[in-house]
């Protein structure tokens, strides 16, 4: 086993099996090296590395074994390739639990993983690669069960998963001409055999790397295909502003009856009106503040703003001045 410190010295164990509590608490810590003499890591072996920043098993072939706790409270462990310990069959409890970890990848012959072996302290996400049917996928269910939220998320090798937008919203918008649809997996450098698909072609067009091409302001479905998974992202394509006779504004549309006003783009220091009729929209309520850089005041102007230096405002967050409905 090669382990490297905070000092850029590489150090060198010519050992078959790393014993309990073996290197627990070495501060300073920040990568190494699993070879292939290593058979077995013992319980809390790295516990509490804080400067552990890579663990390297692309040549831990012959590792069958990791103990209980053996990297946890290693939290700069963001991502985890066990795909190459091919004889890798236990994983223990708490193996990997700390606030960093992000993907594990698992090898096929994975046989026990044991609770809280692959999941985050803090309750956010981690995401498990392995195969359909797999002991990962069956640790991902069981973990998800006990919590009722899916804090082990589990994904398969051969499938496709897009990027969607937060758990709070239903689907992407935009004002722009254009909109890329990230993959989350496969990564994009090995995305050859993803199909995307559009939807509606006279709305959007879509390309090999998943870039969406507007041709219509309306909402389209892109899918991704890859085998026999696919996953889908619904993107609306809107209207991003409106011109009055004090420059232009810019909205969102929140639902099909509501938008919120959400910035301006205009000259001069001058108090100016918010229209009353914005693209077949009626503005129902508005606050009213002075606008500064930074910081909102209140004021006592109604439906009126205050436009403090040269385009100085060029977004201002979403409803900053309220609601406005749909005219019928």
């Amino acid at each position: 086993m090669d382990w490297t410190g905070t000092d850029g010295v590489t150090n060198n164990y010519p050992i078959t099996k790393i014993s309990e509590y073996e290197f627990m608490g070495c501060w300073n810590v920040t990568s190494m090296t699993i070879f292939s003499n290593i058979t077995e890591i013992g319980m809390n072996a790295f516990s509490s590395c804080y400067a552990l920043e890579n663990v390297d098993f692309s040549k831990a072939d012959k590792l069958e074994k990791i103990g209980g706790g053996a990297f946890g409270y290693c939290d700069k462990l963001a991502e985890i390739h066990l795909e190459y310990a091919k004889n890798l069959k236990i994983i223990d409890e708490a193996a990997f639990y700390n606030n960093g970890i992000e993907k594990v990848f698992l090898p096929d012959g994975v046989e026990t993983i044991g609770k809280n072996a692959l999941k985050r302290k803090d309750g956010q996400k981690t995401y498990v690669y392995g195969r359909t049917g797999s002991t990962a996928e069956e640790y991902c269910k069981n973990e998800n069960a006990e919590l009722f939220s899916d804090v082990c998320v589990f994904r398969d090798y051969e499938g496709v998963y897009l990027v969607h937008p937060d758990s709070w919203e239903e689907y992407y918008e935009t004002g722009e001409g254009t909109y890329h649809v990230e993959l989350e997996w496969p990564v994009s450098s090995d995305s050859s055999d993803v199909e995307w698909k559009s939807s509606d072609e006279s709305i959007a067009t879509v390309d090999s790397k998943g870039l969406v091409t507007r041709k219509k302001k309306e909402t389209v479905t892109i899918t991704a295909v890859r085998g026999e998974f696919s996953d889908s992202v619904v993107i609306k394509f809107l209207k991003e502003s409106f011109s009055s006779k004090d420059g232009v504004w810019k909205y969102r549309k929140l639902t099909d009856s509501t938008i919120a006003i959400c910035g301006y783009t205009g000259e001069g220091t001058k108090k100016v009106m918010i229209p009353s009729e914005i693209d077949g929209y009626t503005v129902t309520r508005c606050s009213s503040f002075i606008l500064q850089i930074g910081r909102m005041h209140e004021q006592l102007y109604n439906y009126d703003i205050i436009i403090p230096q040269k385009n100085n405002i060029g977004y201002v967050g979403a409803n900053a001045f309220g609601l406005a409905n749909k005219s019928n």
